[in-house]
């Protein structure tokens, strides 16, 4: 007859699987996060810069935040004077003329950059254009565009560059154009990022999940008739209004009546109501039938032995009445 295995081999078996399948997922997640947070500049350059421009301005621009509620995207605009336009300081370096920095889609108007004064970052916001009722296969455009002009008019050419700092989107150059000689202009595409997508299915999954689990303990109290049994209600009634903090758990804060809750959420909220008021109605009919049920008298089984000694009675006597010569 074979030996059986020792418990501690089966023991240390079984720990060498999970520890290198959590090695596996952790390499897979740090995969896909070095993919998700991987973020390269978009270079637009007006053409006419390396081709002996005595000034010109560079913009270093910064997606700090993709807002798709209010429709904008704030960004962190740096400006760099090159050539003639910048003048170098003890202090760093300053511009040498006024620069009216001007782009059509700029929800607070032109920016001005007074002469002899050191650049420094500037907090802007820019049209965004799409809405979020497609959470989380949400995307959206927005237009970058940029032209400068000193204080006398002339023209500054200007090149920008263009980083993606906000984790939850991730951005695609579609086109990059210049509608005027020296301007720079970017058109890009905006949509959820991996871990966000990845985060909404999970939350997709759990939401199903926890429908059917309600269901199904609905099902077993029908089907075993046990009346009400508080602490099951008591759990699907909890289950029904958690998911609404798991619903608004999900990133970006999508609106109500998007693409995610028609997917998980109203159809999970439903079935867990429907199979809540299922049990609790057929647990109402079960133990309102118990109640109505007629119950003995306390003192029925008092009378039934009397009546049967009596008739054990009768009938001794009347067999000795038979045996009687």
């Amino acid at each position: 007859m074979a030996e059986s295995p020792k418990p501690w081999r089966l023991y240390a078996g079984t720990a060498l699987v999970i520890a290198l399948l959590v090695a596996l997922l952790a390499e897979a997640g740090t995969f896909l996060y070095a993919i998700n947070t991987s973020s390269e500049p978009t270079l637009v350059d007006s053409g006419d810069v390396h081709r002996g421009t005595s000034m010109w301005l560079d913009l270093d621009v910064r997606v700090k935040k993709v807002d798709p509620g209010p429709g904008q995207v704030v960004l962190s605009v740096w400006p760099v004077g090159h050539g003639s336009l910048e003048r170098r300081t003890a202090t760093g370096y300053i511009l040498t003329e006024d620069v009216r920095l001007i782009s059509p889609y700029l929800a607070s108007g032109d920016l001005l950059l007074a002469k002899n004064s050191a650049p420094h970052r500037q907090q802007l916001s820019i049209v965004l254009y799409g809405g979020p009722t497609d959470y989380p296969w949400d995307s959206y455009s927005t237009y970058i565009q940029w032209k400068a002009t000193s204080s006398d008019g002339t023209h500054i050419p200007v090149t920008m560059r263009v980083w993606n700092e906000d984790p939850f989107f991730t951005m695609h150059s579609v086109q990059a154009y210049a509608p005027d000689p020296g301007s720079a202009g970017l058109e890009l595409n905006i949509s959820r990022s991996g871990g966000t997508f990845i985060l909404a299915w999970i939350l997709i999954a759990s939401m199903w999940t926890l429908a059917f689990a309600v269901l199904a303990g609905a099902r077993v109290l029908v089907r075993q008739r046990q009346g009400l049994i508080w602490p099951s209600l008591g759990w699907m009634a909890a289950t029904f209004f958690a998911l609404v903090g798991l619903r608004n758990a999900a990133p970006g804060t999508p609106p109500i009546g998007s693409l995610f809750d028609y997917i998980a959420f109203f159809w999970a909220e439903g079935i867990i109501a429907v199979s809540l008021a299922s049990a609790v109605l057929v647990g109402y009919w079960d133990e309102h039938s118990r109640l109505s049920r007629p119950r003995p008298s306390p003192a029925a089984p008092e009378v039934q032995r009397r009546l049967s000694a009596r008739r054990r009675l009768s009938a001794h006597t009347a067999r000795a009445s038979i045996r009687r010569p």
